[in-house]
């Protein structure tokens, strides 16, 4: 299987699932729970309706967190990993730092990924063979073809920022609070964690670090955009390189980001990122 020629198809469905996105998102629209405190909304469900049937010619499986019954994934060669929308919180509050989220993990690895922005209309997808575009449009295209870009891989060793981006929610709980980080490192907090890990893959940030479990659907994207630009990532909890298409479908705790920095920052202060790692609240 060859991810890239899939990209294509890929991008166009989060494109159009943007517009969708964006006609709720500036509308007046219903919130429903769809227990312990997870909102949903119409924009959820008709833009991963929409990305799932878009992809369905390709005859792989979509995992999506809207799926009404979860696929079981971890036996397929290859599958799609979808959140219509990474941020559903942001979403509601009218607080644009949401994201659109489409994976595409190979054998449990993630390989291929599609963040898009509907509000401040950024675009970050890549394929870890090729590396990453990022793209700010005017006005929502019509349109797009990668014919002619030019992949980069921003996180290189050259590459120099100070900046970790993690949770909003995580820094009003004081989970970062006493971290013991090498001098000079700077943590700024936002959204969407697929938001945030587009940004660190264009080289916007150093890292994303979370100390709350993260699902497939809200990483696969991001953590292939990542690897695509030259980073690197781990599960808090193990150590190790995000697993994808596992039977649980979720991690415990994120770093990602710059390779270089991760390693710094994770020799300085791994045992204490571990020692706060929190579930769902």
């Amino acid at each position: 299987m060859n991810p890239l020629s899939y990209l294509k198809p890929a991008i166009e469905s989060v494109l159009e699932a943007g517009k969708i996105v964006l006609e709720i998102y500036n509308s007046e629209f219903q919130v429903y729970d769809k227990g312990g405190n997870d909102p949903v909304t119409e924009a959820d469900m008709r833009a991963g309706k929409w990305i799932t049937e878009r992809l369905a010619f390709t005859e792989i499986p979509v995992l999506s967190e809207e799926d009404s019954e979860k696929k079981d994934i971890s036996q397929s060669p290859a599958a799609w990993i979808l959140d219509p929308i990474d941020g559903t919180r942001e979403f509601v509050h009218k607080n644009p730092e949401f994201a659109i989220s489409l994976g595409l993990s190979v054998q449990g690895e993630a390989r291929l990924g599609v963040v898009y922005n509907p509000v401040t209309r950024e675009l970050v997808y890549g394929e870890t063979g090729s590396g990453v575009v990022y793209e700010i449009f005017d006005s929502p295209p019509e349109s797009y073809s990668i014919e002619g870009v030019s992949f980069s891989r921003f996180l290189n060793d050259d590459f120099k920022q100070n900046e970790i981006l993690i949770s909003r929610t995580e820094e009003k709980e004081g989970l970062f609070r006493k971290a013991p980080l090498p001098a000079g490192w700077k943590l700024v907090s936002l959204g969407s964690i697929a938001y945030k890990l587009g940004l660190v893959a264009a080289g916007k940030s150093a890292l994303s670090i979370s100390l709350k479990p993260k699902n497939e659907w809200d990483i696969c994207a991001g953590i292939a955009l990542v690897r695509a630009s030259g980073g690197s990532d781990l599960e808090i909890r193990s150590g190790r390189p995000y697993p994808f298409q596992s039977r649980s479908g979720r991690g415990e705790g994120l770093i990602a980001g710059h390779s270089k920095s991760l390693n710094s920052v994770w020799e300085a202060a791994g045992t204490y990122f571990r020692s706060e790692l929190r579930d769902w609240s």
